[in-house]
C-alpha cells in the first residue's frame, strides 16, 4: 500500500476547502483507496491530506493521467505544498484511521473535514 501525505498552507481557507471538492474525482480510479484530511489545530491555513492507494503502480498511474485534471479546481487556492509517499503494510495503514494516521506522520493535531473524505471503490472501510 502507498500513502500519500499533503500539507498545504493558505491565506484562503474557504478557496482551499471549496477545490477539494474536485478530489471526488478519484473515486473511482483503479488503485485509489480513500482520501481524509482537514486544518491543523495549532497552525492556522495548514491543511493536511492523506490518500491511500492500493499500490505504487495505481498511483503513478493517477499522476501520469488525471492528477494534473482535478488539481486545476485547486490552484492558485494556496501559497505552499508538500507531498511525501510512504511504502506501508496493508494492515496497518487501513483508511478508517485517518485520524490517527494523520495525527502520528504530521505530529499535529487535524480537525477532520467530513467534506474532503473521498472513498475509492476498492476500500475495506470508510474513511474518517
Amino acid at each position: 500500500m502507498l500513502i500519500k501525505w499533503v500539507t498545504c498552507t493558505t491565506s484562503d481557507p474557504a478557496a482551499f476547502a471549496t477545490g477539494q471538492s474536485a478530489w471526488a474525482g478519484l473515486r473511482d480510479l483503479p488503485g485509489f483507496l480513500g482520501q481524509a484530511g482537514g486544518w491543523s489545530r495549532h497552525e492556522p491555513g495548514r491543511a493536511h491530506i492523506v490518500a491511500w492507494w492500493q499500490d505504487r503502480a495505481s498511483y503513478q498511474a493517477f499522476m501520469a493521467g488525471p492528477h494534473d485534471r482535478l488539481a486545476a479546481a485547486q490552484a492558485g487556492a494556496y501559497d505552499t505544498i508538500q507531498v511525501r509517499l510512504f511504502d506501508a503494510p496493508q494492515e496497518i495503514a487501513r483508511p478508517v484511521q485517518a485520524a490517527l494516521l494523520l495525527a502520528a506522520i504530521t505530529g499535529d493535531q487535524v480537525t477532520l473535514d467530513p467534506s474532503w473524505t473521498v472513498r475509492g471503490r476498492a476500500a475495506a472501510g470508510p474513511a474518517r
